[in-house]
């Protein structure tokens, strides 16, 4: 089953005005600058868990092709 969805970041006036109520001392293009890059770890992190997951799903070690033979092309007698 895929994962969970994580709901929608909101993006634009609400995503400003709710970092400028967190950090006052910083300025809000840097705040933002800030969040894309966060974001961008994040999907990158998301990215390389599915990855790892679907790398997984093939054959393992060991296993290749007495696996995939078995059954196939020898006749049976």
């Amino acid at each position: 089953m895929p994962p969970p969805k994580r709901p929608r970041r909101k993006k634009g006036v609400l995503l400003l005005a709710s970092l400028a109520s967190q950090n006052l001392h910083c300025d809000i293009p840097n705040a933002l600058s800030q969040e894309k890059e966060e974001e961008k770890k994040e999907e990158k992190e998301r990215m390389r868990r599915t990855t790892k997951m679907r790398r997984r799903s093939g054959r393992r070690r060991g296993e290749k092709k007495r696996r995939r033979k078995r059954g196939r092309g020898k006749g049976k007698e």
